[in-house]
């Protein structure tokens, strides 16, 4: 009963933290490429998305069942992000309790598997992982691992080939989920070490285990290698992994020693959360305490490995399971991330737990316990509300974080979002000043935002200007190619454009904008012919883009095939009603045909949804008064 009851009480607890992740939006880190502009994503679950799970490298891992989980929100919840965090916060909660059973089934104990349990459910540093949709990866890796963790305590109760091939299959799904698990068969030895004890009785010596435990591990070693290896060519192959000349071997090492800490305190200390930690360099004398506080830290842990096994699996548990994202093969431009502690804090957790249960007396223990977990519930409850949107969530990161250049830049595009053009523009010159040299990439996103605001201010030219600046900055960025070439077809200079359309779909073969801004630029040359394909090839690629739907339509109408340009038009607006230029040209071919009352109402429509559309307003002169 008892058991039970603190199940419940970290369920409910951590849904209580959680709630408000229900009424939340989706946020512009990472959920653009994951649902919000993923047109795979947003058609849901289907043979042919499930083949697209299993090959495609859109984002820097390779990671199926969260791709499939993700669509599966999508056909049962459309694009409401309410339900899509619901989902995110229930593997949370499940992850936690069954956390709880497995610890307690491998050491026997109740309260400190209640508390390691509840510590994990409701800890500050792991609202990154549940409140941000793009980190479903995160919560649905650890629920896979966490039940890996459970396979693996009933194979040790009794080996049968059956129990194992469980194991297997679950470790499978959590690499399938996000690689980060690929550390686990090492975690699994450490357990063998302690709780399970596996080191110890039997006829053989400690050696003879020792050897026939890694020998047992070696399948899931296998699938850890290839793993591990395919997601560095993947990360490789799309520009995830710093260079050396970006980021030295020297510089590399420094923030993994100072991470290390870093994690420790934040774990310790929950306090100035933030999505982005700007990577900054280090004075020699903080490198030299991280590197003397690591050394005396494992040095200790391996002395206690005999006496108080529990530190030496917690402490080496952290130091591994960290150890593919502390940075010494650099993805991204962060110098730690909260998400990167979801697991590995378990670790530290055993460690200080057990530890502490030598010295606390059981009476003492539990009301300290229950107060700590309040407290930390407390705290991460305040810090999930500020994931609630993309504004709300980097005013918070900018005010905690200094010379965060990431946070000022995505509050730009939150408020340029908005329409709020001006507190954007402010916001990117931001965080132009602050962005480091060694990272002339993200100048040119921030150049290529600024680009994005000037246009929809009017400022055509300095908008060029920006845009310009990006692709000198990084030729191989496509987005800024393509609004390059936007910004030259405003200007009428279509060959130019189409030049920069084509090498952003050299660069990006999946990208639609450009298509359809070259179909654009060839169809204003009167190319009619080699518009067509590149409207189609976007329709392939997405056959929900409304303005490719349009823009074929316009071609075909060229051509003189009023019937299908019809159907291409007719299409667009069932896609997108408010689509002002779709409206205009209905109305023209309804002109042609002879049918004036139809084609005004278009008319009408069009310049309800933008009243200064002066296409619109020529061709309803054109019309003449109602009769």
């Amino acid at each position: 009963m008892t058991v039970a009851l603190l199940a419940l009480g970290i369920g409910l607890l951590t849904i209580w933290v959680y709630a408000p992740v229900r009424a939340f939006d989706f946020v512009n880190w990472d959920d653009l490429g994951y649902l919000t502009e993923n047109p795979q994503v947003q058609a849901g679950l289907s043979a042919r998305n499930l083949l697209w799970a299993l090959t495609t490298q859109h984002a820097p891992y390779w990671h199926p069942l969260t791709w499939l989980s993700h669509m599966l929100d999508v056909s049962l919840f459309g694009m409401d992000p309410g339900p899509h965090h619901v989902t995110s916060a229930i593997l949370h909660v499940m992850s936690s309790v069954l956390l709880f059973f497995v610890l307690r089934r491998m050491t026997k104990q109740t309260g400190a598997s209640a508390f390691v349990a509840a510590v994990f459910a409701v800890h500050p540093v792991h609202v990154e992982s549940v409140a941000w949709l793009a980190e479903r990866k995160d919560v649905l890796s650890t629920f896979f691992l966490v039940a890996t963790l459970a396979a693996y305590v009933r194979y040790v109760e009794r080996h049968t080939a059956g129990r194992y091939a469980a194991v297997v299959a679950l470790y499978c799904c959590a690499l399938m989920s996000k690689p980060m698990v690929v550390t686990l068969p090492v975690a699994l030895l450490l357990l063998d070490v302690w709780p399970l004890g596996r080191l110890n009785g039997g006829s053989l010596t400690r050696a003879q285990t020792a050897r026939r435990l890694l020998l047992e591990k070696l399948p899931l070693f296998a699938l850890a290698l290839a793993t591990g290896v395919a997601t560095f060519v993947v990360q490789h192959q799309v520009g995830a992994v710093a260079g050396l000349q970006a980021l030295p071997v020297g510089a590399r090492l420094s923030n993994a020693l100072a991470g290390y800490v870093s994690y420790v305190w934040k774990t310790i200390w929950p306090v100035h959360l933030a999505p982005f930690y700007p990577y900054r360099e280090l004075p020699a004398w903080h490198v030299a305490a991280a590197a003397f506080v690591l050394i005396a830290a494992s040095t200790a842990a391996i002395r206690a490995a005999r006496t108080r096994p529990y530190v030496f699996v917690g402490w080496l548990w952290f130091m591994f399971t960290i150890a593919p994202v502390i940075g010494l093969l650099q993805s991204g431009e962060q110098a730690m991330a909260d998400r990167f502690n979801y697991v590995p804090m378990i670790g530290l957790l055993l460690a200080a737990t057990w530890t502490a249960a030598e010295y606390v007396p059981p009476r003492a223990a539990w009301p300290a316990g229950v107060a700590i977990v309040l407290a930390l519930a407390v705290t991460a409850r305040a810090q999930v509300v500020h994931w609630s949107d993309s504004v709300t969530l980097w005013h918070h990161a900018a005010r905690v974080t200094d010379g965060n250049y990431i946070a000022h830049e995505n509050l730009g595009q939150a408020l340029r979002e908005r329409g709020q053009l001006d507190a954007a523009r402010d916001e990117y010159l931001i965080a132009l000043s602050m962005a480091p040299a060694r990272a002339p990439g993200y100048e040119a996103v921030i150049h290529n935002s600024l680009g994005m605001v000037f246009m929809r201010q009017g400022r055509a030219k300095e908008a060029m200007e920006q845009f310009t600046s990006a692709v000198a900055l990084n030729p191989t960025f496509p987005e800024a190619q393509t609004n390059l070439g936007n910004a030259l077809a405003q200007d009428g200079r279509y060959a130019e454009a189409s030049a920069h359309y084509r090498e952003a779909i050299r660069l990006k073969p999946e990208y639609t904008e450009p298509r359809v801004g070259l179909g654009a630029a060839l169809l204003s040359q009167g190319r009619a012919a080699d518009a067509i394909p590149e409207y189609m090839e976007a329709l392939r690629l997405d056959p929900q883009l409304a303005q490719a739907h349009n823009g074929l339509g316009g071609a075909l109408a060229t051509q003189g095939r009023d019937s299908e340009a019809m159907a291409q038009y007719e299409e667009a607006l069932r896609l997108k009603p408010d689509l002002s230029t779709a409206h205009l040209n209905v109305a023209l071919l309804l002109i042609k045909r002879g049918d004036a009352a139809a084609a005004r109402r278009h008319l009408e429509t069009a310049l309800a949804i933008d009243p200064g559309y002066e296409p619109a307003q020529r061709a309803l002169r054109a019309i003449g008064p109602k009769a």
